[in-house]
C-alpha cells in the first residue's frame, strides 16, 4: 500500500497486539462476486477489539482511507488499520451482523434483556412452558436500505431484510405462548383470559388441570369455587381434584395448584352428601402415603397443614401417625417448610396422639441436632409453649394433665441436663431464655441457675450467646439466687495474679460482658429507687442491694475516664447520674446512717491530660448490641478469661 496513504494512521500500528488477539497486519482481496462468494470468511468480531478500538467512529477516519473495501472480504482476519475506513462501506454495513453479545470489553455493555436475574416477582417458570430461543428469531441487520448478501452469525450467507419488515405483530402470539398454559379456546385476542368464562365448559372439556397450574387459571377456578353450585359441578370439581392420587399430588405440589385444593377440601367439608366420609378417607390416604414428602415440599405443607386443622379430628390423628419416627422426622422439624407442620400437630392435635414427637426431641442426639437450627429450635419452643399452656387449663382431666407434666418433665430434663451446650449456641440459646422468663416454668428456671449459670457466670457472660442467658437470669432470679449471683461475680473469682483484673473489671470492658453488668447496675438502682421488690417473705434484702450498688458506683467512678471512651460506659455513668436527680436522698441506708455520695463524672474532654497517661488496652468494645442472638461489637479482642 503506498506509504503516503497510511503516513496519518501509522498511529495504529504502534498498538501492542492483544494477547490472543490477531495480528495487525494488512491484506487485500478483490470484492466478492458469485464465485467466490461462499468462500468469504467470517466478519469481524468486535468484540474481541481493543477497548480504544471499539469506540471510534467512522467520521474520525482520514478522507483518503475510504476508497478500497478489500478489508472486508480478505482471505485474512482484517487489520485495526482498515477498520479505520468504514465511513467508505456504508453501502455494505449489512455486513456486520450483531454477534452475541458476551462483555469480553468494559466498554460493551451486555444485553440486559437476556439477563434471568431481572425477572420480577410475578415472572413464574411454569412447568411444561414452551420457549423459543432468541437465535431462532432472525435478528434484522443495522442497515435498513440494504438487501444483498450478508452474514448471520452462525457463518451461513442469508438474505437480509429490514427492521421494518421484521412485525413486531408476527412476533407477539410466540411471546404470549410463553406467559400461559391455558387452551386457546380459553383466551380472547389479546392473549388473556375470556371474560365470561363459564365453569360448565372448563369441568365439561377436562382441561382444568391446565387451569390448575396457570396463575389466572387458577384465580378463576378459586373465584368460581366460592360461587353456587349444582351438585353435579361439585361432583365434578372433587373428581378432578381430589378423586385421584396422581392429579391430587400434582395440584399440591404446584405453586398455584395448592391454593385450589385448600379451597376445594374447605368445599369437601361443608357438602355433606352420601360420599362426604368417602372423600375425607381418600384425603387421608393420599396425604397420609406421602405424608414426608409433601411436609418438605414448599407449596404441599400448606396443604397438609390445612388437612390436619379442617378434617375431621379422627382423621387428623390419623394422618400424625403417618408422620415417620426415623431420622425424617428430624429433617421434617429442621425444614424452612415442614417446620411448620409440626407446629400445627402441635397446636390442633391433643397430646396423647403426638406424645411420640416429645419422647423423640427429648433424645439427647435429637435434641442437640433439632435446637441446634434455625427452624428446629422453633418447634422445640412450640412445644413447650403448648405443654405450659395446658397446664392452665382447668378444663384438662386428671389423666391429660397427667400426661402432659410427664412430657414436660422428660424435655425439661433433656434440656436442662444440656443447658450449657445450648446456652452458648447460636439459636438453641433462644429457649434457655425462654424457659427462664416464663414464671410457669419458675422450678426449671433454677434448675437452670443452680445446676447451669452458677460458678460459670464470668465465662459465660463473654460467650456472645450465653450472655442473653445470664441477663435473663439475673432479670427473673428469685432473690436468694440473685444474692448468690451477686456474690460471684463480686467476690467469687480471685484477682488475675499478673494484671490484679477482677472479675467485674474483666466484665465491665468486655464486648458482651458489659451488657451483663448493665443490667446489674440496672437491677439495683431500681431496687434502691423502689421499682423492684426487695423483700422475700419476712426478709428484706434492700441492704444487700444498697451495698451491691456502692461496689458498682465506686468500680465506675474508678475507672470513669476509661468508661467514658465508649458507649457502654456512658450508659453506665449516665444511668447512676439519672439515679441521683430522680432520687437525691437515695443514698442513705433505711437505718438512717449516711451511705455514699455520687461523685460529679467528667467527660473525657475534661480528663483528657489524665486519660493519656494511661496505659490500655488497644482494642475494645465499642458498638452496642443488636437484637438478641446478635452482639454487634466494633472490636474482636476480649479482656480475657479466667478460672474461679
Amino acid at each position: 500500500m503506498d506509504q503516503s496513504k497510511t503516513r496519518g494512521v501509522n498511529r495504529f500500528r504502534k498498538s501492542p497486539r492483544k494477547p490472543g488477539g490477531i495480528s495487525i497486519e494488512t491484506r487485500s482481496s478483490p470484492l466478492p462476486t458469485p464465485g467466490n462468494f461462499l468462500t468469504m470468511p467470517t466478519i469481524w468480531d468486535f468484540n474481541g477489539l481493543s477497548p480504544q478500538f471499539s469506540m471510534l467512529s467512522m467520521k474520525d477516519m482520514p478522507s483518503n482511507y475510504q476508497s478500497s473495501p478489500s478489508f472486508l472480504y480478505g482471505s485474512s482476519p482484517t487489520a485495526p488499520i482498515d477498520l479505520m475506513s468504514l465511513k467508505s462501506f456504508s453501502n455494505h454495513a449489512s455486513s456486520f451482523v450483531p454477534l452475541s453479545r458476551s462483555r469480553t470489553s468494559s466498554f460493551l455493555p451486555s444485553d440486559a434483556t437476556s439477563d434471568s436475574s431481572r425477572r420480577g416477582s410475578d415472572d413464574y417458570i411454569l412447568p411444561a412452558t414452551r420457549s423459543f430461543s432468541s437465535a431462532a428469531v432472525e435478528r434484522p441487520v443495522k442497515n435498513n436500505d440494504f438487501n444483498g448478501y450478508c452474514w448471520s452469525h452462525d457463518g451461513k450467507p442469508r438474505l437480509s431484510r429490514s427492521a421494518s419488515s421484521m412485525s413486531s405483530a408476527n412476533t407477539k402470539p410466540l411471546l404470549k405462548a410463553t406467559q400461559t398454559l391455558l387452551p386457546n379456546w380459553a383466551l380472547d385476542t389479546n392473549g388473556h383470559l375470556r371474560a365470561r368464562m363459564q365453569l360448565a365448559k372448563v369441568l365439561d372439556s377436562g382441561d382444568l388441570g391446565k387451569f390448575a397450574v396457570d396463575k389466572n387459571g387458577c384465580q378463576y377456578l378459586q373465584e368460581a369455587v366460592k360461587k353456587n353450585l349444582t351438585a353435579y359441578q361439585k361432583y365434578q370439581i372433587f373428581d378432578q381434584v381430589i378423586g385421584r392420587k396422581e392429579d391430587f399430588i400434582k395440584y399440591s405440589t404446584n405453586i398455584f395448584g395448592n391454593f385450589l385444593v385448600q379451597q376445594v377440601i374447605e368445599l369437601s367439608m361443608q357438602y355433606h352428601d352420601e360420599d362426604f366420609i368417602k372423600r375425607q378417607e381418600k384425603l387421608k390416604d393420599f396425604i397420609g402415603s406421602h405424608m414426608t414428602e409433601l411436609c418438605l415440599d414448599k407449596s404441599a405443607c400448606r396443604v397438609v397443614q390445612f388437612a390436619l386443622e379442617n378434617i375431621d379430628l379422627p382423621l387428623s390423628c390419623a394422618l400424625v401417625q403417618c408422620l415417620p419416627r426415623d431420622a425424617r422426622l428430624i429433617a421434617i422439624c429442621v425444614d424452612q417448610n415442614a417446620n411448620h407442620v409440626i407446629q400445627k400437630v402441635v397446636a390442633v392435635i391433643p397430646l396423647q396422639k403426638w406424645e411420640f414427637i416429645v419422647d423423640f426431641v427429648a433424645h439427647p442426639e435429637h435434641l442437640r441436632q433439632i435446637c441446634s437450627d434455625k427452624y428446629g429450635c422453633r418447634v422445640v419452643q412450640t412445644i413447650i409453649e403448648k405443654l405450659t399452656t395446658d397446664s392452665r387449663n382447668g378444663d384438662l382431666t386428671v389423666v391429660a394433665q397427667t400426661l402432659r407434666e410427664r412430657a414436660l418433665q422428660r424435655l425439661m430434663h433433656s434440656v436442662t441436663s444440656r443447658c450449657q451446650e445450648l446456652a452458648t449456641n447460636e439459636y438453641a440459646n433462644y429457649i434457655i431464655q425462654h424457659i427462664v422468663s416464663n414464671d410457669d416454668l419458675a422450678v426449671y428456671r433454677e434448675v437452670i441457675i443452680e445446676k447451669c449459670l452458677m460458678r460459670n457466670l464470668l465465662s459465660l457472660s463473654q460467650e456472645k450467646f450465653a450472655s442473653h442467658v445470664v441477663e435473663k437470669a439475673f432479670l427473673k432470679a428469685p432473690l436468694d439466687l440473685l444474692a448468690e449471683m451477686m456474690d460471684e461475680i463480686f467476690d467469687g473469682y480471685v484477682p488475675h495474679p499478673d494484671t490484679g483484673k477482677d472479675a467485674l473489671d474483666i466484665m465491665m470492658f468486655h464486648q458482651f460482658g458489659n451488657y451483663v453488668v448493665q443490667c446489674m447496675l440496672t437491677i439495683c438502682c431500681e431496687a434502691v429507687s423502689g421499682r423492684r421488690e426487695t423483700k422475700e417473705g419476712s426478709y428484706d434484702h434492700m441492704n444487700s442491694f444498697h451495698d451491691w450498688l456502692k461496689k458498682l458506683q465506686n468500680r465506675i467512678s474508678k475507672e470513669r475516664h476509661r468508661l467514658s471512651r465508649f458507649s457502654s460506659g456512658k450508659k453506665m455513668i449516665e444511668t447512676l447520674a439519672n439515679l441521683r436527680l430522680t432520687h437525691p436522698f437515695f443514698g442513705l441506708h433505711p437505718t438512717g446512717l449516711p451511705s455514699f455520695q455520687f461523685e460529679c463524672f467528667s467527660t473525657a474532654s475534661e480528663d483528657e491530660d489524665a486519660e493519656k497517661s494511661e496505659i490500655e488496652e488497644s482494642r475494645m468494645m465499642l458498638a452496642p448490641r443488636g437484637s438478641p442472638g446478635s452482639h454487634a461489637h466494633d472490636g474482636d479482642d476480649e479482656a480475657g478469661t479466667y478460672s474461679p
